[in-house]
Formats: structure tokens, C-alpha cells, sequence
């Protein structure tokens, strides 16, 4: 008789839970990882255990000199199998030649285009043989880029943006460098004032939108409380990752 009435408890517990999740827009958090900065990477790790302590999946995204640091180092590799079980998602983050210095060296660009030749070091296909290695079966379907011209094949999703209007948004369709792809939008945050407008603009965003956030590791290297202050905000808040968001809407969902 207790068992079957703590059954009834936790299932109306769960039902409602549900109930109110789906009252709030779809929210995503997304983690990129700058090409000098996989130094970092016990900085990360700090980061998405503050996420599990709020429940909350990240969109880590990639770049190759990352890729290179976790593939090289089987400790690490693990780490990121682990974090792909408990529900985080692993994507791709590309600096191209529009980044200056920035750029991480990879590109399908003629030559006469790069203003640091230095720098190069590969194709947009050596960019994808590195990552697909620490992607394993994510399929590396998020993608943080700004110059779709670099865009790879079987990379179906988009995120991007800059600006506190950028975090609202609606999936859009795109056809990058041939492929079919869908982008939605985040705001870049990493003070708490910044996190302050980001809780009042949620406010405004109706339950059919996405509501992106986006930060660095470098931010949270720098300072933690931004990060936990908007975990805490957005925590219970139908938090998925971007694979999710797609999907549930059918979103080219042929390579899932």
C-alpha cells in the first residue's frame, strides 16, 4: 500500500513537472572552446560539473587545437564519453580567415583570401577527420560558425549570434556551402549585469521559442558567478541540447 501510493506521488510529481516544463521556451547553453585555449580544459570540467549540479545540458563546441589535446590523451577522451552519456553534447566551433589572428588555421578558402598564411594548417575536411574523433556518434551536429563558406558536410545545425535580441529566436532554414542546415541564435553572456538583462528579456519569449545562451571557458576561467547565476536562473527551465530542440520540431532528423 506505501509502495503504491509513493508510485501515485512521484508519477503526479512527474506529470506536473512536465506539465510546467512545457510552458517554458526551449533553452540551450552553449560552451566554446577558443582555438590557443585547450589549455583550459580542467576549466571545463569544472563547468560542466556545476552544470550536472543544476541538471542543465551544455553544447560544448570544439575546435580542432582541442580536438588535438583530447584525442592525444585517453584520460581526457573519456572524460568526454562520459559527459556525452550523461546527456551533454559535443559540437564543432570553427575561427575562420574572417577571425584575423584568430583564425584556427583551417579552411576551404583559396589562398589569395587568408590574411594570416602563416597560420593555415588544413582543409575544412582535416577540421572535421580531428573532431569526429572526439565527437564519436554525436555526429558533430551543432556547429558554431560564422563563415559558412568553410560550412562541412553532415553538420546539420547552426548556432549563432552576439547581441541580447540574439537570444530569442526561431529555427531558421539555411542552405550552407550546399548542405541543408538549420541555425538558431544565442546572446553572448559572462557578467552577471548581462545575465540580469538575459532573465528580463526571458520573460518576453513565448514557449514555442529558443532561448540561447552562450559563453567561453576563457569567461569562466576569468569569473564562475555569471555562470552559476544563470544555471540557477534557468535550472527545471526545458533545458535541452540543440540536437534535441531540432529534433522534437523534425528538423532534418535523416543523420540522428
Amino acid at each position: 500500500m506505501i509502495r503504491m501510493i509513493y508510485t501515485l506521488v512521484v508519477g503526479s510529481i512527474f506529470f506536473i513537472t512536465s506539465d510546467l516544463t512545457a510552458q517554458y521556451p526551449a533553452s540551450f547553453l552553449n560552451v566554446h572552446c577558443e582555438p590557443g585555449d585547450a589549455y583550459l580544459f580542467p576549466k571545463l570540467v569544472e563547468m560542466v560539473q556545476l552544470a550536472d549540479s543544476f541538471g542543465i545540458p551544455l553544447n560544448i563546441q570544439f575546435t580542432p587545437q582541442w580536438g588535438n589535446e583530447i584525442i592525444s590523451d585517453v584520460v581526457k577522451l573519456n572524460k568526454i564519453r562520459q559527459w556525452q552519456k550523461h546527456g551533454h553534447e559535443i559540437g564543432a566551433h570553427h575561427h575562420g580567415i574572417e577571425a584575423g589572428s584568430g583564425w584556427d588555421g583551417y579552411t576551404n578558402h583559396p589562398p589569395q583570401d587568408w590574411t594570416h598564411p602563416a597560420k593555415y594548417i588544413g582543409t575544412m575536411d582535416d577540421f572535421m577527420s580531428i573532431l569526429i574523433q572526439v565527437a564519436g556518434d554525436s555526429l558533430l551536429l551543432n556547429g558554431g560558425f560564422m563563415d559558412t563558406f568553410d560550412w562541412p558536410k553532415r553538420m546539420l545545425y547552426r548556432t549563432t549570434g552576439q547581441a541580447l535580441e540574439d537570444a530569442i529566436s526561431q529555427p531558421e532554414y539555411e542552405n550552407n556551402n550546399g548542405q541543408d542546415c538549420y541555425t538558431i541564435s544565442y546572446c553572448v553572456a559572462f557578467t552577471e549585469s548581462k545575465v540580469d538583462s538575459l532573465i528580463k528579456l526571458y520573460d518576453t519569449a513565448k514557449p514555442d521559442d529558443v532561448f540561447g545562451f552562450n559563453n567561453h571557458v576563457f569567461n569562466y576561467d576569468f569569473n564562475t558567478s555569471y555562470l552559476r547565476k544563470w544555471m540557477s536562473f534557468i535550472a527545471g527551465k526545458n533545458n535541452k541540447t540543440v540536437r534535441q530542440i531540432m529534433r522534437e520540431r523534425g528538423l532534418l532528423t535523416f543523420l540522428n
